[in-house]
C-alpha cells in the first residue's frame, strides 16, 4: 500500500520533497492507516468500521513525531569484505 500511494504522489505531480506522508484504506470491516515513523520506519493501524477517523489520524501522526528517531533505520548498503 505504501508503494502505491507513493506511485500515485509521483503520477499527481508530486515533487522529490513532496512525499506520501499517510495512507488510509477503507474496506467492508473497517479501516487501515499507514504514516512515516521515521527513516524508514512506518506505523500501521487497522481497525474496525466504528471508529473517530480524524482521532485515529491525529493520534498516530503524535506517536509517529515522539518514536520517528527509534523507529527509523538507515538504508542498507552493501559492504565488500577483503578476500582472504
Amino acid at each position: 500500500m505504501r508503494a502505491l500511494g507513493k506511485a500515485l504522489a509521483e503520477f499527481c505531480g508530486g515533487s522529490a520533497g513532496n512525499s506520501v506522508r499517510q495512507n488510509m484504506t477503507e474496506y467492508a470491516d473497517g479501516m487501515i492507516f499507514i504514516t512515516a515513523a521515521g527513516a524508514g520506519a512506518l506505523l500501521g493501524v487497522s481497525t474496525t468500521t466504528d471508529v473517530d477517523v480524524s482521532l485515529v489520524a491525529h493520534r498516530m501522526n503524535e506517536l509517529a513525531g515522539r518514536v520517528g528517531r527509534e523507529l527509523g533505520s538507515t538504508s542498507r548498503t552493501r559492504v565488500d569484505l577483503p578476500r582472504s
